[in-house]
């Protein structure tokens, strides 16, 4: 039996009824929630709970147990988007309506990137002035300013851990800082501008992506290089661990994408668009990529067969695009000052942000 079911969606905790669903018996969980995000609002995190029990997303309907007209119960986890923008702001959306919730100020300049840490308690965020600034998303205030850089920073993240930031930008070095703003090593060795830093979900390395076409893996505790890969023949815009730690994603002027598994030099290429990749990013189970560019468009791959999945068309450069937490939305930000929340499945453009006056350099949602 596949055939069409009807299914109502409740809150489960007020009972009250949400939406009713035409769906096929064979069609997915993950399918049915991409019906329900748009009445919860794009960017939000649902759960499907059918007799009391956590729908997984890959179950199909039918063999979940679900017949016509079963009652199921939906818990949503509010997120928020966090950018930066040439307007020398930081701004906080909200993802049901995209209502502004609050600003950032204090850079003196462009605010190029922005990362948040794994408890959504506080932000990192890079500027044309030179300066790193750390945030309290409680308060809104900044509580440290890091200001050893002598150009503009072009990326930063928080260690998984909390407790270390690293920042990299124009000036070739990325700096290793304490989660109070102390610096404790520079890393050096990069001879273009550094556009890209993460670390390793395990904490243990840190990756720099650089202008001079390499990518550099750190010993987070020595602020040792353990490994210099020419990645790409251009110079490399983006540099992304897989939640695993077992692949690594870069970007680059040269317009494509790469896959390298880790300790392996050989990569896999997907020729991806038609002028600089600005951003890549994995999906939250590493299995697809979204990408971004010059060309004005994002889009989603399928990392096994490389097949584009979706095309999204913006009306200016796209400098940011990641994925929700769930990995039904992605999110984009560029030249046009308006991000973008987009659906994974359909590619339909779920909602617009606006209120920037200037063009939107990073953006991100928050974490699960």
């Amino acid at each position: 039996m596949s055939g069409a079911i009807r299914i109502k969606v409740r809150w489960a905790v007020s009972g009250c009824s949400l939406i009713d669903i035409q769906a096929q018996g064979g069609d997915t969980v993950r399918q049915l929630e991409q019906k329900v995000i748009p009445r919860v609002g794009a960017g939000n995190t649902v759960k499907l709970l059918f007799e009391g029990r956590v729908l997984a997303p890959q179950e199909r309907l039918l063999a979940a147990g679900l017949r016509n007209d079963s009652i199921l119960d939906v818990i949503c986890r509010q997120s928020q988007v966090f950018t930066a923008s040439t307007d020398t702001s930081i701004k906080m959306w909200g993802t049901s309506q995209g209502e502004c919730q609050g600003t950032l100020l204090g850079h003196g300049g462009a605010v190029t990137c922005l990362a948040l840490s794994a408890d959504n308690q506080r932000l990192v965020s890079g500027s044309e002035d030179c300066t790193a600034r750390i945030w309290d998303l409680e308060s809104l205030q900044c509580t440290s300013i890091l200001a050893e850089h002598f150009d503009a920073i072009h990326d930063v993240a928080f260690s998984p851990d909390q407790k270390l930031v690293v920042t990299g930008g124009a000036d070739r070095v990325a700096i290793l800082w304490s989660a109070d703003g102390q610096p404790q090593v520079a890393l050096e060795g990069h001879i273009g501008a550094i556009q890209a830093v993460a670390f390793s979900p395990a904490g243990a390395t840190i990756l720099t992506a650089s202008l001079d076409c390499s990518v550099r893996y750190w010993s987070t505790r020595t602020g040792v290089c353990v490994m210099a890969v020419h990645a790409h023949e251009r110079g490399v815009y983006s540099g992304s661990f897989s939640s695993d730690g077992t692949l690594v994603l870069t970007s680059s002027a040269d317009g494509s994408l790469r896959v390298w598994k880790a300790g392996v030099e050989k990569p896999r290429t997907i020729a991806a668009h038609s002028g600089c990749v600005y951003a890549v990013a994995f999906s939250p189970n590493g299995r697809q990529a979204i990408s971004c560019g010059w060309d004005r468009q994002a889009k989603i791959w399928d990392l096994v067969s490389g097949r584009c999945l979706q095309v999204l068309r913006d009306t200016g450069a796209i400098y940011s695009a990641c994925f929700s937490q769930d990995g039904t939305t992605v999110l984009t930000a560029g030249k046009d000052c308006s991000p973008k929340i987009w659906s994974v499945s359909s590619g339909e453009l779920l909602l617009t942000l606006r209120g920037h006056d200037g063009p939107v350099m990073r953006a991100a949602f928050t974490n699960a």
